[in-house]
């Protein structure tokens, strides 16, 4: 079978579900993703699937989903930056 083109499990949202051992062992978020992460991670699949390259396309991809910010507003570059830094600590 061609490595390349093999299928994995996926969920309802068509998410790869097969984790590498290598990713398990070594992830770096030391409890469960919470609901908001998850979204969040899923909002920004889809908006670099849609071809987003700069802070300024992710940005306005978030707010073009409807995905409202930390703060309940619409994303900015200051408030992308923030929460990245934040959720990466």
């Amino acid at each position: 079978m061609n490595t390349r083109t093999a299928k994995f499990p996926v969920d309802a949202l068509g998410r790869a579900t097969f984790r590498e051992p290598y990713l398990e062992t070594h992830q770096t978020h030391p409890e469960p993703i919470t609901p908001y992460e998850d979204k969040l991670a899923g909002s920004l699949s889809e908006v670099f699937a849609d071809g987003a390259t700069t802070l300024d396309d992710v940005v306005d991809g978030l707010n073009a989903l409807g995905l409202h910010g930390p703060d309940g507003g619409p994303w900015t570059d200051e408030t992308f930056r923030a929460e990245m830094r934040r959720l990466g600590k």
